[in-house]
Protein backbone atom coordinates (compact mmCIF):
# COMPACT_ATOMS: atom_id res chain seq x y z
CA UNK A 1 0.00 0.00 0.00
CA UNK A 2 1.56 3.50 -1.04
CA UNK A 3 0.76 6.30 1.76
CA UNK A 4 -1.46 8.88 0.23
CA UNK A 5 -1.32 12.53 1.71
CA UNK A 6 -2.95 15.25 0.16
CA UNK A 7 -1.95 18.80 0.34
CA UNK A 8 -3.55 21.36 2.68
CA UNK A 9 -3.41 19.24 5.81
CA UNK A 10 -2.78 20.85 9.09
CA UNK A 11 0.74 20.17 10.98
CA UNK A 12 -0.50 16.99 12.54
CA UNK A 13 -0.80 14.84 9.35
CA UNK A 14 2.49 16.39 8.07
CA UNK A 15 4.20 15.24 11.11
CA UNK A 16 3.25 11.45 10.26
CA UNK A 17 6.55 9.79 8.59
CA UNK A 18 5.09 7.60 5.75
CA UNK A 19 5.15 4.77 7.80
CA UNK A 20 3.19 6.31 10.46
CA UNK A 21 1.07 6.73 7.66
CA UNK A 22 0.81 3.39 6.23
CA UNK A 23 0.53 2.55 9.81
CA UNK A 24 -2.68 3.99 10.09
CA UNK A 25 -4.08 3.01 6.24
CA UNK A 26 -3.25 -0.36 7.41
CA UNK A 27 -5.72 -0.36 10.58
CA UNK A 28 -8.30 1.21 8.89
CA UNK A 29 -8.19 -1.85 5.99
CA UNK A 30 -7.51 -4.15 7.96
CA UNK A 31 -10.62 -3.14 10.52
CA UNK A 32 -13.16 -2.59 7.48
CA UNK A 33 -11.89 -6.08 5.73
CA UNK A 34 -12.61 -7.71 9.73
CA UNK A 35 -15.96 -5.71 10.47
CA UNK A 36 -16.96 -4.54 6.51
CA UNK A 37 -20.58 -5.79 7.26
CA UNK A 38 -21.32 -2.98 5.19
CA UNK A 39 -22.74 -1.20 8.27
CA UNK A 40 -19.69 0.80 9.28
CA UNK A 41 -19.67 4.59 9.44
CA UNK A 42 -17.05 6.73 9.08
CA UNK A 43 -17.53 7.89 12.85
CA UNK A 44 -17.47 4.62 14.08
CA UNK A 45 -14.12 3.37 12.18
CA UNK A 46 -12.32 6.30 13.19
CA UNK A 47 -13.86 6.35 16.83
CA UNK A 48 -12.63 2.64 17.30
CA UNK A 49 -9.06 3.07 15.55
CA UNK A 50 -8.65 6.41 17.73
CA UNK A 51 -8.42 4.63 20.60
CA UNK A 52 -6.08 2.15 19.13
CA UNK A 53 -4.13 4.60 17.87
CA UNK A 54 -4.74 6.90 20.34
CA UNK A 55 -1.08 7.48 21.74
CA UNK A 56 0.47 8.68 18.23
CA UNK A 57 -2.77 9.53 15.94
CA UNK A 58 -5.60 11.75 16.47
CA UNK A 59 -9.30 11.11 14.79
CA UNK A 60 -8.78 13.48 12.40
CA UNK A 61 -5.82 12.01 10.79
CA UNK A 62 -7.73 8.46 10.86
CA UNK A 63 -10.48 10.66 9.15
CA UNK A 64 -8.03 11.74 6.34
CA UNK A 65 -6.47 8.25 6.02
CA UNK A 66 -10.33 6.76 5.33
CA UNK A 67 -11.19 9.39 3.04
CA UNK A 68 -7.84 9.11 0.92
CA UNK A 69 -8.91 5.31 0.65
CA UNK A 70 -11.87 6.01 -0.78
CA UNK A 71 -10.45 8.35 -3.15
CA UNK A 72 -7.58 6.14 -3.77
CA UNK A 73 -10.78 3.38 -4.91
CA UNK A 74 -9.10 0.78 -2.18
CA UNK A 75 -12.09 1.93 -0.08
CA UNK A 76 -16.21 2.74 -0.62
CA UNK A 77 -18.40 4.92 0.41
CA UNK A 78 -21.92 4.30 -0.13
CA UNK A 79 -24.67 6.13 1.75
CA UNK A 80 -22.35 7.07 4.22
CA UNK A 81 -21.32 3.02 4.94
CA UNK A 82 -17.50 1.85 4.06
CA UNK A 83 -16.76 -1.11 2.86
CA UNK A 84 -13.79 -2.75 0.70
CA UNK A 85 -14.26 -1.42 -2.34
CA UNK A 86 -13.72 -5.83 -4.12
CA UNK A 87 -16.83 -6.08 -2.37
Amino acid sequence: MMAMRKGGHDAVDSALSDDDTLRVQGAIVSFVAAHGDGRLTIPFVVGSLAAELAESVSGTVIERAVRDLVGAGILRCEGGLLKAADD
